[in-house]
């Protein structure tokens, strides 16, 4: 008995392997406090309460990309801001957007809009041409583009443009249209009754399709 005593005493005690506390440790130092969610949670519901009160704001962590909800937002904002006349604020929201996302088109097809709107032509074409570098095959900018050179008298630019707006997106009924209208000021009326029909296949609810169906058999 004193032997298995004295065995017992010299054991050390089980301990939990090492790896395994390091593992456990940075599960637990991953997992985000219940406290830190309730932070984020008040944030956003201060954004959304205080819309009219303060600065629209996005938040975006260090080194990630913005969420599309927050992009979405902010563009919504700005084009609220250009309904209520506030051009100024409008335009600072949409550089707000290139700035989070520049790959994303709307900021700068909305900002272009509007400098068009205020006369700043030769700026609204620079703001279409930035945003295709940055997205090349994107139909809203090529569709905008293709009418830009339309008004300016390129016709073989913008049916080229409205042609890859189509091979970009084969649904965007807007490029079909617009191909269709300046096929038809050139005399090709087969083709372009092929773009309005392609364009009623793929937007059948579309009232802007069949108003300009109905205009064009008048």
């Amino acid at each position: 008995m004193s032997v298995l005593l004295v065995f017992l005493a010299t054991q050390r005690p089980s301990t939990i392997p090492r790896s395994s506390v390091t593992l456990a440790e940075q599960q637990a130092a991953s997992q985000p406090t219940d406290r830190l969610m309730q932070q984020k949670s008040l944030r956003v519901r201060d954004a959304l309460i205080e819309e009219e009160e303060r600065p629209y704001q996005v938040w975006k962590e260090e080194g990630s990309r913005p969420l599309r909800i927050n992009l979405d937002l902010l563009t919504h904002r700005a084009r609220v801001l250009v309904q209520r006349g506030d051009r100024k604020g409008a335009a600072a929201t949409y550089k707000r957007c290139m700035q989070l996302e520049p790959q994303d088109g709307r900021a700068w097809l909305g900002l272009s809009q509007l400098r068009r709107r205020q006369g700043r032509e030769e700026e609204a074409a620079r703001l279409l041409q930035g945003g295709l570098r940055v997205d090349p095959a994107n139909p809203y900018l090529l569709q905008a583009w293709g009418t830009l050179q339309e008004r300016r008298g390129f016709q073989d630019e913008a049916l080229a443009s409205y042609s890859r707006a189509v091979k970009a997106q084969p649904r965007h009924a807007a490029s079909w249209v617009a191909c269709g209208l300046l096929l038809a000021k050139r005399r090709r009326l087969d083709a372009s009754a092929q773009c309005l029909r392609i364009a009623c296949l793929v937007a059948p609810q579309s009232y802007y399709v069949w108003q300009v169906i109905g205009q064009c058999h008048k």
